[in-house]
């Protein structure tokens, strides 16, 4: 059921189905590569971002990595000169630092712990709070400060709370001095910085307002600065080394890394209105080549549904298509009628297989008489192919060059053109010779009926008004004249009479014929004794054989017959009839032979006989072998012609068998009936 309801689906409906399919394939993919631009342009869109935002936070590492190495100069600076004199006081002290610290500066404080208690401090009024402040005990300071003189390196601890308030960040230095056991340790020496005005000298806060930014202190994972959930998101990461510890510095635009591209609406819309486009475009190409190979294919099937031969050569000589008539006529060679197929290569072929009736000689000039009129194009001929056939070859050229051909099969149009000429030329003899036939009887009748009017003028009648006129003649030879009067006026009536049967017999022949070719001959066959048929037939036609010398003999096989009685021996009187005119010595049989499912009847003569060209053409109408001799015998070419029919009617058949100077056998063959039938 399914493989019939495919086959019930046109080649229309299936196309069009596929063209669907394949539109929305299109549409899909179109749809996969918008989306794939989609991706690939806010993956550019967020490395872009990415990458900015990797420039703003390399600007902040290099800011908060100078105000710190500027200040680590500074405290480097403190230690090295504390080192080199331990014994420094307050005064001196503050005179160092002030000579460092520039007004203004984000450095809130500089201490100086001799062995770990804050002695010295700048400037020394905000940072009074501080002297005295021991490292060893304070809860905020020792770790950093044990750390500090554990690596003998700068250790840096953010954000603290400041013992004079405030938030700060502290490097802790320890000092060393040279003593008699050799280095040994002083104390520290802290530096304390505001630590929002550092965040503000190295950028962060004003980065902290386009992004989301965190500072984590690797040692420990203190938050230094910034939102602590940045680092669950998909951050930038940055790494800022200093003296024993590092920073983590991360970072995300505000709110996170935006899901679309700012310009997202207007892309798609874009994107949206070139795939439109493209799909616009896709659907009318698919029309267009849809239409095309429609045309085509409307155009291949007429020309494939023609009953000519068509063919068509591209400007090189090459087949481009030929349809499947064409092929047929050029049978022999229709296994290499192939596009791309040469010309003159397929008209070599067709000689060489015999498609053609050439003589071996003239071949070559045939080939090159060809190639050349199929070059020149716009030429038509008649090609005389080997089977007989005529082939009308019309060749044409077209605008770019190409060649188109078409065959038509005029074979069965020159054979009735010819049947049509010989028709003509037979029925023109046919009326020459019916008016020869009617001219003669009448010209005999006509003549004795004048003779008969002057009956006074004839010598027997002159005579008889002589004898009439003498009273001196006796009676009885009065009455001899008046019997030759009688005589010579009934032999003029029987010369009369056989004019006139002759006459009828040309009329009743030709109203046969019409009525045969309008349908309106009337034929009844009934089963009726053969003997009944032949009796009447054979008294007669004895009679006229014996009048010229001939034999006349019948060899019947009694039986039953289905057949118009009349008609059938209209046949028969026909036939024998012909064998008398046309045989001049020898004899006639007739023989009639019962067979399994029909009667034969054989009428053989002695005759001249017919030859084989003209066995084919003696039950045409008007036809006659010769004419001379219908005119030494008469007729009128139409009595074959009307057996034919007339057996045809009765549903039998009539056939010829002759050999030319031996005679011929006419042979009629009827329906036989039961016997108990008649």
């Amino acid at each position: 059921m399914v493989g019939l309801k495919s086959r019930l689906v046109s080649p229309t409906t299936q196309r069009r189905v596929l063209m669907g399919v394949l539109f929305t394939m299109a549409a899909l993919v179109l749809a996969l590569v918008g989306l794939r631009i989609e991706q690939l342009s806010y993956s550019a869109y967020l490395q872009d971002l990415k990458l900015s935002t990797t420039v703003d936070l390399i600007d902040v590492r290099e800011g908060v990595e100078a105000r710190i190495f500027e200040d680590m100069l500074i405290l480097n600076e403190v230690a090295t000169y504390i080192g080199e004199n331990p014994d420094l006081g307050q005064q001196e002290f503050s005179r160092l630092a002030g000579r460092l610290v520039a007004p203004g500066d984000s450095i809130l404080n500089i201490a100086a712990a001799p062995d770990l208690e804050v002695a010295m401090t700048y400037p020394v009024a905000p940072n009074a709070a501080v002297l005295g402040l021991n490292y060893r005990t304070h809860d905020g300071g020792s770790a950093p400060v044990t750390e500090a003189i554990r690596s003998g390196d700068v250790v840096l601890t953010a954000p603290v709370t400041l013992v004079q308030g405030g938030t700060g960040l502290i490097a802790h230095r320890p000092v060393y001095t040279d003593g008699p056991d050799g280095r040994e340790l002083w104390g520290v020496v802290s530096l304390v910085i505001d630590f929002y005005a550092f965040l503000r000298g190295a950028g962060l806060i004003e980065v902290a307002d386009t992004l989301d930014v965190l500072v984590v202190d690797d040692r420990g994972g203190e938050l230094i600065f910034g939102d602590p959930e940045v680092a669950h998101t998909d951050h930038i990461t940055l790494e800022f080394d200093f003296p024993d510890g590092s920073w983590t510095f991360m970072a995300t635009t505000l709110g996170g890394w935006p899901a679309t591209h700012p310009d997202f609406g207007r892309e798609r819309a874009a994107m949206i209105s070139v795939g439109l486009l493209f799909l616009g475009g896709l659907a009318y190409t698919m029309y267009l080549a849809d239409a095309r190979r429609m045309a085509q294919l409307r155009l291949s099937d007429a020309i494939e549904a023609l009953d000519d031969g068509f063919a068509m050569f591209g400007p090189d000589g090459r087949l481009v298509m030929a349809n499947a008539s064409y092929k047929k006529i050029y049978s022999e060679v229709a296994d290499i009628t192939v596009p791309g197929a040469e010309f003159e290569v397929l008209a070599r072929e067709e000689l060489r297989r015999g498609q053609h009736s050439v003589p071996p000689e003239q071949r070559e000039q045939w080939v090159q008489e060809r190639v050349a009129s199929f070059l020149a194009a716009d030429t038509e001929h008649v090609q005389l192919h080997g089977s007989g056939r005529h082939i009308r070859v019309s060749d044409r050229r077209t605008s770019d060059g190409s060649t188109v051909g078409l065959r038509v099969d005029v074979t069965e149009l020159d054979r009735a053109k010819e049947s049509a000429e010989a028709a003509n030329a037979a029925k023109t003899q046919f009326i020459s010779l019916l008016s020869h036939e009617l001219r003669t009887p009448l010209t005999v009748v006509l003549g004795h009926v004048r003779l008969v009017r002057h009956v006074d003028r004839m010598e027997a009648g002159r005579k008889l008004f002589e004898a009439i006129a003498d009273p001196d003649t006796p009676r009885d030879r009065i009455a001899a004249r008046a019997h030759e009067v009688v005589d010579t006026i009934a032999a003029s009536m029987d010369r009369v009479e056989q004019s006139g049967d002759h006459l009828l017999y040309l009329i009743n022949e030709m109203l046969n014929f019409a009525k045969i070719e309008s349908g309106t001959l009337s034929v009844e066959p009934t089963p009726c004794d053969i003997y009944r048929i032949v009796g009447p037939v054979e008294e007669q036609m004895r009679l006229a054989a014996e009048e010229k010398g001939l034999s006349f003999s019948v060899d019947l096989q009694p039986g039953c017959v289905l057949a118009d009685e009349v008609r059938a021996r209209q046949i028969l009187f026909n036939l024998i009839g012909n064998a008398v005119k046309f045989t001049e010595t020898g004899g006639i049989a007739l023989r009639v032979e019962m067979l399994a499912e029909s009667v034969r009847f054989t009428v053989r003569d002695s005759g001249p006989g017919i030859p084989d060209a003209e066995q084919r053409k003696i039950f045409d109408a008007f036809h006659q072998v010769d004419s001379s001799a219908a005119r030494r015998v008469g007729g009128t070419g139409l009595g074959l012609a009307i057996s034919l029919e007339l057996a045809r009617a009765q549903g039998g058949d009539l056939s010829v068998e002759s050999v030319a100077n031996e005679g011929s056998a006419f042979i009629l063959t009827l329906p036989r009936a039961a016997d108990s039938a008649v």
